[in-house]
């Protein structure tokens, strides 16, 4: 069951339950972000002024007990065509990290880890806490990154995660994340169970790459990668497919070619151009069916029998290849009987990054 609750900014007051007003609620999440963007619209006069609808305001959705998503009230604004209508608009708190930046660059030697800790986790306009962060286990950079005169936090582990790929966003309670997505299928879901149309496509295939890298802002330094050739496997499949890669900020040779292997694993498979509107997924350990309002991206889900007796189930559950994917993006859309309707889609960090500076960039 899906409930809707509003709380003062600091979670201390829960206001009067509105769910007998909302409609069309909407709620996601998203890869570099955490919780995303969330949506509903109410019965009301816009004559009045609404405490409960404060900019600001605490949202929780939860199913059941557990927490579906969580943010804060943006734009509680107002439609007038056949009757009063407020659509309210909300963001998780994982876009305060497009909103503030920090004029603290990472020093040699540093990981990104580090410097989180030292200022994401310490900012207490952003008031986070630490959930699960693989400290220790993220790329060391040994000529740092120079983020000066200053760089939004969101810029900043972008710029981080290029040379490692993980996932990273903020979840309830204000916890941020920093991790490795998960090596194997944590969800399943029967090909009956999901409606979707599969695109590939080679178009943006690279599996030779030339890069190019400054260590100090005035001479640049170039290389080819892999040093032996193209990528093998990926020239076998889909022929030889050059690209280029420029260094984010100041990097030695160590650090620009840590960054080309990452991206060069993005780019030498076809990616699937695709989302899943999905009616059942079941937990791939204990094969109980899992409420789709609490899968999230960052998680890992497999289709199973999409390649039924063509592949091996080994070669089937390779993390983004063929049928098993990362999720960049979830979506519920609760219906009016209070069916929740969960489409996920898989895609790059690299895009949804894109994505989430642009629905910010649209707001004005």
């Amino acid at each position: 069951m899906i409930s809707l609750q509003l709380w003062t900014p600091d979670g201390a007051s829960k206001y009067p339950s509105i769910e007998s007003e909302v409609e069309e609620l909407h709620f996601g999440t998203m890869a570099g972000i955490g919780f995303s963007v969330c949506s509903w619209k109410l019965k009301r006069s816009p004559r009045y002024y609404y405490p409960d609808l404060r900019p600001t305001n605490l949202v929780v959705i939860r199913d059941g007990k557990k927490v579906a998503w969580e943010g804060e009230i943006i734009n509680p604004g107002t439609e007038v065509e056949a009757g009063f209508e407020m659509p309210v608009e909300c963001d998780g708190t994982g876009y305060r990290l497009a909103t503030r930046w920090s004029e603290a660059s990472l020093g040699n030697g540093t990981r990104g880890t580090d410097w989180m800790a030292a200022n994401l986790l310490t900012d207490t306009d952003l008031n986070y806490e630490a959930g699960r962060i693989d400290a220790g286990d993220d790329f060391e950079f040994p000529t740092g990154i120079d983020l000066s005169p200053q760089s939004y936090y969101s810029e900043t582990l972008f710029k981080i995660n290029k040379s490692n790929g993980w996932f990273y966003g903020v979840w309830e309670g204000r916890k941020f994340y920093f991790h490795p997505f998960a090596a194997q299928a944590e969800y399943e879901v029967a090909v009956e169970d999901a409606k979707f149309s599969l695109n590939y496509s080679i178009e943006e295939i690279e599996n030779y790459l030339r890069v190019s890298y400054t260590e100090d802002g005035t001479n640049y330094n170039y290389f080819n990668w892999p040093a032996t050739g193209p990528e093998q496997t990926s020239k076998d499949l889909y022929r030889r497919r050059d690209g280029t890669l420029a260094s984010q900020g100041y990097m030695n040779l160590a650090e620009a070619e840590q960054m080309a292997t990452v991206v060069l694993n993005e780019r030498k498979r076809m990616r699937p151009k695709t989302s899943f509107k999905v009616m059942k997924v079941t937990d791939t350990v204990t094969g109980a069916e899992v409420p789709k309002a609490l899968v999230r991206a960052g998680t890992v889900v497999h289709i199973k029998d999409l390649y039924p007796g063509r592949l091996s189930r080994t070669h089937q559950q390779i993390v983004n290849e063929l049928s098993t994917f990362a999720l960049m993006e979830t979506n519920c859309d609760v219906t009016p009987v209070g069916e929740v309707e969960l489409t996920i889609s898989p895609g790059t960090m690299g895009l949804m990054m894109e994505k989430m500076l642009a629905r910010i960039e649209a707001r004005g």
